[in-house]
């Protein structure tokens, strides 16, 4: 498998895919650090099966543009640890990795049994907004009060002292 990965993966998970067979690249081995996220999926990223990520904005933008290649866009969720254990913890789950589950700009890896790994929340009501009432208490600006009501709770906060 032709694997990419972004800037902000640990360079030694390089060395640890190709010691299990793949062809890897990484972005700063490609000299290519500082690109522009939308020049280098439609510049690099074509000419690999999957290209990694830990930034969530990057797969945002990709995620809007029109569909340019086959190449699977995953942002890696795995927990940030010191690159020793990162990457045998990224080892150890791409190595347990059903890919034919995973979609583009999917978060990798995740427990959903299908893609996407987030499915969409069921409708909820929108948060109530508080409700923000200004009262003055004769005594000047320190002794004034802002009250947020939320349904019937009242709570009662100090306001910040005026510059």
């Amino acid at each position: 498998m032709r694997l990419l990965l972004d800037e902000n993966l640990p360079e030694a998970l390089v060395a640890a895919l190709r010691a299990i067979g793949h062809e890897v690249d990484s972005v700063n081995s490609l000299h290519l650090k500082g690109l522009d996220d939308s020049a280098l999926y439609r510049t690099v990223a074509p000419a690999y099966d999957i290209c990694f990520t830990k930034d969530a904005g990057f797969v945002n933008n990709v995620r809007h543009m029109a569909p340019f290649s086959a190449t699977k866009l995953l942002r890696v969720a795995l927990p940030q640890e010191p690159a020793n254990l990162f990457v045998q913890s990224f080892l150890l789950a791409f190595q347990n990795t059903d890919w034919s589950r995973y979609g583009h700009c999917n978060d990798w890896p995740c427990q959903a049994p299908v893609p996407p790994c987030h499915p969409p929340l069921p409708h909820t009501a929108p948060p109530l907004l508080p409700l923000f009432h200004k009262r003055h208490i004769p005594g000047g600006p320190s002794h004034s009060i802002r009250r947020i009501r939320f349904h019937k709770k009242i709570k009662r906060i100090p306001r910040p002292p005026h510059p």
